[in-house]
């Protein structure tokens, strides 16, 4: 398991931000289970459990307190969470980036989080990965839950894989990272790790 906390920066209203960043192998995740087990990609391949890679970043936010007994981070600030977790990207737009961090490595951690963020947990395959048209949201018998567009329920009833017959969310497919990202995923952490 390689795995570091970085601080990102400030947002525009003052709140500081920090990613958690993760890159585990499939023997890290599931201790319990036999490396040879066999998942399923999105493409309809198979990888053995022990081959997989697994992604993953969350974030903080959090305004500096110094006299506040929460949390003292390695970077020696005081902080008072905010909000943590998955965080969307709107809500943490950094305005003023960490002097310690490039702006290629935010880019890389904010693609990590875009495109292979819980990689090992996808509930659509390669031919299923789309959302409603703006037809099929307007039709009269459209899925609602609690008055909004029920999206997912409507995910689950209609889209189906025409090669394999895969049935959306009724599995958690794996998208295989490219080595080259793996490459990159490690050598990032490692220069943040402290």
């Amino acid at each position: 398991m390689t795995k570091t906390t970085v601080y990102l920066g400030s947002t525009a209203d003052k709140l500081h931000v920090w990613a958690e960043i993760e890159l585990r192998s499939g023997s890290d995740l599931r201790t319990d289970r036999d490396p040879n087990q066999m998942h399923q990609t999105t493409s309809h391949e198979q990888v053995r459990e022990g081959d997989l890679m697994n992604a993953s970043v969350t974030f903080t936010t959090a305004t500096r307190k110094a006299q506040t007994t929460q949390m003292l981070n390695s970077d020696g600030f005081d902080r008072f969470i905010v909000s943590g977790g998955q965080i969307p990207a709107d809500e943490r737009v950094i305005a003023e980036r960490s002097a310690d961090l490039s702006a290629n490595d935010l880019a890389l951690i904010e693609r990590m989080w875009a495109e292979d963020h819980l990689n090992t947990m996808n509930a659509a395959c390669d031919h299923t990965d789309r959302e409603p048209t703006a037809e099929e949201l307007a039709a009269p018998d459209f899925p609602v839950q609690y008055g909004r567009p029920d999206v997912t329920g409507w995910k689950l009833a209609n889209l189906a894989c025409p090669v394999t017959g895969y049935r959306w969310g009724s599995a958690w497919l794996v998208k295989c990272l490219p080595a080259e990202r793996v490459t990159e995923y490690r050598a990032l952490i490692s220069r943040h790790s402290h």
